[in-house]
């Protein structure tokens, strides 16, 4: 531990305080529900556009939105969820569209139920 003076009482001198260890980081690969919340971009097959994440409780999970995407598969995409550290996008219903996991920093890869690679990043 690392003594860190304490500021002097009235009239007094300062005293040394020992300091708490820097906290240990996070364990990599751990993903939480708050940190998927918010605009995203999101890849497939040549394609890509945005994401929108939410907490609002929807069929499938949580409400998810997407902009500007011109393949259906991305189109449809209403709802995500956690599953353990697997991130599920889902359309109309809960029905899984896709399936990813994290790939380190602010980036997910999987694959759709149809087959292909979607990824989404920020």
């Amino acid at each position: 531990m690392i003594a860190e003076p304490r500021p002097p009482a009235a009239g007094g001198t300062a005293t040394p305080v020992a300091a708490a260890p820097p906290a240990a980081p996070v364990a990599s690969g751990t993903v939480g529900r708050t940190d998927l919340l918010g605009g995203w971009t999101i890849a497939s097959s040549g394609e890509s556009c945005q994401l929108f994440m939410t907490l609002t409780s929807w069929t499938g999970g949580y409400r998810a939105s997407t902009r500007g995407c011109s393949s259906d598969m991305l189109k449809s995409i209403s709802a995500w969820n956690l599953q353990g550290s697997q991130v599920v996008l889902a359309g109309q219903g809960g029905t899984p569209i896709a399936r990813l996991q994290s790939s380190g920093g602010s980036r997910f890869d999987g694959s759709a139920e149809g087959g292909g690679a979607v990824s989404f990043y920020r």
